[in-house]
């Protein structure tokens, strides 16, 4: 070291080796401001994703977690606020019954069916067919299905047809003889022979019903044709009325004997047979058979709901009849 140099060095002081550098040589407030400086840049500079890679994830979590947990307790709110809403409604309810909202009452039917029954009886016109050609004009007493309607509405209403639809068809068969002789009667509803249950026979109409008021319909029942020697036949049917506004009406089922003429000729025949068994005559009918169908007929007419005056009246008749044996 020159004597220029050691001239600079204060009293006490000594020179550092070369190449090292001591805490000294820095200022004690220097280092101060320097390490001041450095705590404000570390604390003033973000850190990046790539400085520290765990500490970014960490940070969405809990923003993401802030901004649900948000929203959980609102829905929690809303949910308990509505429990307590229909809480209260329905204590109101219970306690006052009649505050309570009750549905608009549905109109009532334009048409509906007031009565109907099977307990009239008239006298019906039938052609008697020998060769195509008809002979003579007799007329057949039977039951008629009358069906009581109301009209509430104020236009009046269209009935366009009428539909029959079979339960069951029973022919009372005892054989005693046919002749070929052909009878049409002038039902309303004619059944044809083959028709069985399960079958419907549609009927046109156009009966207008005039508004509010109460008319009365009527139907009669039989087979389309039958021969001189032909059974008579056990209807149980359904009659549906259609409206011209796609309504309809079904008049309650009803067990209906047609055509009473012939049941009133199988039972003359059957007497016939009880009574030449008992004269060890000859019979056209066997009596086994009369017996037989009375407890059948008697069943049907056990059975059925409303059954017709003539069914009910056969059915007496033949069971008499069944006991001369």
């Amino acid at each position: 070291m020159s004597s220029g140099e050691t001239e600079g060095l204060r009293d006490g002081e000594q020179c550092p080796p070369s190449g090292e550098v001591t805490s000294a040589a820095v200022p004690p407030q220097s280092r101060s401001r320097d390490q001041a400086v450095d705590g404000d840049d570390q604390r003033s500079t973000p850190s990046s994703d790539e400085g520290d890679p765990a500490a970014s994830p960490d940070e969405g979590q809990q923003r993401e977690g802030g901004f649900w947990s948000r929203q959980h307790r609102r829905l929690e709110i809303i949910g308990t606020a509505l429990t307590v809403v229909a809480g209260i409604a329905g204590l109101v309810f219970l306690f006052w019954p009649d505050v309570q909202p009750k549905p608009d009452p549905e109109p009532p039917p334009r048409v509906e069916l007031v009565d109907s029954d099977v307990d009239r009886e008239q006298n019906i016109a039938a052609d008697v067919v020998f060769d195509g050609q008809v002979t003579e004009q007799v007329e057949v007493p039977t039951s008629v299905v009358s069906v009581t309607l109301r009209n509430s509405a104020d236009d009046p209403v269209l009935v366009t047809h009428a539909e029959v639809r079979l339960t069951s068809a029973t022919e009372v068969l005892c054989t005693y003889g046919a002749g070929l002789t052909e009878i049409k009667a002038q039902y309303n509803i004619k059944i044809p022979r083959k028709a069985g249950a399960g079958s419907v026979i549609p009927r046109k109409m156009k009966y207008t019903l005039p508004p509010h008021s109460q008319e009365r319909v009527a139907f009669t029942v039989g087979p389309e044709r039958y021969g001189e020697g032909s059974m008579p036949w056990i209807y149980t049917f359904t009659i549906s009325l259609h409206m011209d506004d796609g309504s309809t009406v079904t008049v309650p089922e009803v067990t209906y004997l047609a055509p009473t003429d012939m049941a009133t000729a199988f039972l003359a025949m059957a007497e016939q047979a009880m009574r030449s068994e008992q004269s060890e005559g000859a019979g056209l009918m066997e009596p086994a058979c009369v017996s037989e169908q009375a407890r059948s007929v008697a069943q049907l007419v056990k059975s059925a709901s409303r059954p017709s005056p003539e069914l009910r009246d056969f059915s007496a008749e033949l069971t008499r009849l069944s006991a001369l044996r």
